[in-house]
C-alpha cells in the first residue's frame, strides 16, 4: 500500500495497490506553475512594451504639431529679421538669444539652439541648416532649411521669398 498525504494537515491516506487485480501506481500530481508565471511575465512585457510605444508615438505627434503650429511664427521672424539686413547667421544668432530669455521650451527653438551650438564648434553653417531641417522631420522645415541653403550658396541678401 502506498501512503498519500492528503492535505497539508498531516493526515495520511493508504491506497491500495492493485484493483481488481489491476496493477495501480499512484503518485501526487504536482502543479507546474512555472510555465504559467512565464506566460504571465511575457505578456506583461509585451503590454509595457506596447505602452512605451504608445507613449512615443503620442510624444511624437505632440512634438509634430508644435512644430506645425510655431513653422509660421519662426519663418516670419526670419523674413524680419533678414529683411532687416542681418546676414542668415546673425538671425539664427538674434531668435536663439531670444528663445533663451523667453523661458518656455519649444521643439524647433530648441533645434535652432543645437545648430547654434554646432556653428560655434566649427560646423559649416550650411551643413547646420542642412541637419536642422533633417532633425524637424517635417516638409516645411526641410524645405526651409533647403532655401536657406540655397540662399546662401547663391549669396542672395533678402532671398527666401
Amino acid at each position: 500500500m502506498n501512503l498519500l498525504v492528503a492535505d497539508n494537515t498531516e493526515e495520511f491516506i493508504c491506497l491500495p495497490d492493485k484493483i481488481d487485480g489491476v496493477e495501480i501506481d499512484w503518485s501526487v500530481k504536482k502543479e507546474n506553475q512555472g510555465i504559467t508565471i512565464l506566460f504571465l511575465g511575457f505578456v506583461v512585457a509585451v503590454c509595457i512594451s506596447l505602452s512605451e510605444k504608445k507613449k512615443q508615438e503620442e510624444r511624437i505627434r505632440k512634438r509634430e504639431q508644435e512644430l506645425m503650429e510655431d513653422y509660421p511664427e519662426l519663418v516670419s521672424k526670419y523674413l524680419l529679421l533678414l529683411n532687416a539686413g542681418l546676414s542668415s547667421r546673425s538671425v539664427w544668432e538674434r531668435i536663439t538669444d531670444d528663445y533663451k530669455k523667453s523661458r518656455r521650451k519649444r521643439y524647433v527653438y530648441e533645434e535652432m539652439l543645437l545648430s547654434m551650438r554646432e556653428m560655434e564648434n566649427g560646423i559649416p553653417e550650411l551643413r547646420c541648416y542642412e541637419r536642422f531641417g533633417k532633425r524637424c522631420r517635417l516638409l516645411p522645415y526641410m524645405r526651409f532649411s533647403s532655401a536657406l541653403v540655397q540662399n546662401q550658396q547663391k549669396g542672395a541678401k533678402g532671398a527666401l521669398h
